[in-house]
C-alpha cells in the first residue's frame, strides 16, 4: 500500500513481507511500514494467528461489536 502526502509525493510504503497459509488460508505473518521521508521502519509479525476460534456469527452484532463479551478480549 502507498502514502501519499498533501503535496501528491509518497511519505509511506505498507508492504506484506511474509505470506504464510494458515488453516487454508493465506495470511500476512508479516508486514513492515516504511516511512519514505524519515528513513524509518516499523516490523509487525503475527504469531499464533488461528481461525475458526469457536466464535458465534451473532458476536459480530452491532450491540457486541460496541460492548464485546469479557471473554474474547485479551
Amino acid at each position: 500500500e502507498e502514502y501519499y502526502d498533501v503535496q501528491n509525493q509518497l511519505a509511506k510504503v505498507f508492504t506484506a513481507d511474509e505470506v504464510a497459509e494458515v488453516a487454508g488460508h493465506p495470511t500476512v505473518v508479516r508486514r513492515t511500514m516504511r516511512d519514505v521521508k524519515r528513513e524509518h521502519h516499523t516490523e509487525v509479525m503475527f504469531e499464533n494467528v488461528g481461525y475458526d476460534g469457536g466464535m458465534d456469527e451473532g458476536l459480530f452484532s452491532e450491540r457486541y461489536l460496541q460492548k464485546p463479551p469479557a471473554q474474547w478480549i485479551q
